[in-house]
Parts: structure tokens; sequence; C-alpha cells
């Protein structure tokens, strides 16, 4: 990353006029926290290094200081968390609203452990589009538990399809058709099938693992040819 050292100056012009002395002061440039040093850029940078390069902490520390910048890792989460909520969560909310809108809904939660929580297991819970839809969101929401008013609020106004596994939690949402995630179901035939070095391949898990592997095989050969017709691209556009 190249940084580029840009210096604002602001001067008060004082024009004479018949009336007397008026003063004119330029704008200067809005920073994104206020009362900060900060700049979008780099915000943005150590937003990037967190949690899409997976960069520890202490290096980010070290990384901005041998570019001249003496930034340590308060600053730096800080600036996360305040920019998260003052920028961030407006588009997340905006995002959200597409969402629910949308025919087609997939969901999952997987654990995960946070510093500030009481409980030793909390969990994320992934809300994202089906692959035919033009504007492709996906939104992570954490919450103290896998019970389902985590889906119920969350999903509040959809009324689509909602593709997810056979967890408990999504059977109890009012107006919303389940839709069986096939890569769930051929996962327990994959395990039972994979369970023996040598197993039979006239077993139940066997048969079921093929025809799955079938089903997908198929699924992406018509997805190829909506593709190669032209017909998935108008559909998205």
């Amino acid at each position: 990353m190249a940084v580029r050292r840009s210096k604002n100056k602001s001067e008060i012009i004082s024009p004479r006029s018949c009336q007397g002395i008026t003063s004119i002061t330029p704008p200067v440039p809005k920073p994104l926290i206020s009362n900060s040093l900060d700049s979008s850029s780099i915000v943005t940078e150590t937003i990037i290094q967190k949690f899409q390069q997976k960069v520890p902490a202490y290096r980010r520390e070290k990384y901005w200081k041998s570019l001249g910048l003496d930034i340590n890792r308060d600053n730096i989460c800080n600036w996360q968390v305040i920019s998260s909520k003052q920028v961030l969560q407006l588009i997340y909310d905006v995002l959200h609203e597409k969402l629910v809108k949308q025919d087609i809904i997939h969901a999952d939660e997987t654990s995960y452990q946070v510093i500030k929580s009481n409980k030793a297991k909390t969990y994320y819970w992934l809300f994202c589009s089906g692959k035919m839809e033009k504007r492709q969101v996906v939104l992570y929401y954490h919450a103290e538990s896998r019970e389902h008013e985590v889906p119920l609020k969350f999903l509040d106004g959809f009324t689509g399809y909602l593709n997810c596994d056979g967890w408990g939690a999504y059977s109890l949402l009012p107006d919303v058709t389940l839709v069986a995630c096939a890569a769930h179901i051929r996962r327990k035939f994959y395990e039972a099938n994979h369970s023996k070095k040598k197993p039979s391949k006239s077993s139940p898990a066997y048969i079921g693992y093929s025809y799955w592997q079938k089903m997908l095989q198929l699924e992406k050969k018509w997805r190829d040819l909506l593709q190669r017709s032209g017909w998935l691209t108008e559909k998205m556009n």
C-alpha cells in the first residue's frame, strides 16, 4: 500500500466592504470520525487487514509505524468500532431491507466464541441471496443463542423461500416456505458411505450418495446451459 500524505490548509479571507470586514472561511474535508486523525482510506485499510487478510493486531501496529504513522492497536480497534456504528451500520440496514424483499434467502448458523460474552458459545447467523438475484446480499448477524427468536426477528417481513438445514428454529417461522438444503442432505449420505473402508454399492448410503452426486452434476449442467442461452444473464439483469 502506498501512503500519500495530504495537507489541507484553511485560510480565513477578510475582504473589505462598505459595511466593514467580512470573514470567509473555506470548507475543510470532514474526517470520517470527529476529532480523530484518521482518514477514510486508513480506516478502510485497517478493516481489510483485520477481516480479509487476518493480520494480527501487533503486526498491523508495526506495519503502520514502518510507514511513519504512529498508530497503535487501540487507535485501530476504536476506529473500526466507531466507523462500524456510524457508517457501516447504515449500509447494513439498507442491505437488510433489500434482502427480506427478495424471493429466496439462504440461511445457516455456526458457533463462535467471543470475548464480550458470559457464554462459552455464541452464534453467527448467515443470511444471503439466492443465486438468481441481480443484487447479491450477504449479511452476518451475531446472537447469543441459536433459538428461533433470532431468525424470527431478522427475517421479519420475509415471505419467500428459505433454503436451510433441518434445524428446528426455522420450522417455527411464519409465512415462510422452507426448502431443504441439498448439500446438507448429501453430507449425511457421504458420512455414512465413507464410514467404512469398502462400502457396499448396494447399501442405501452408497445409492443415496450416488443419487445426489448425479443431481449436483445435472444442476451444474443445467446452469451452464442457462448461461450459454443467455436466459440467466437476462434474469439477473
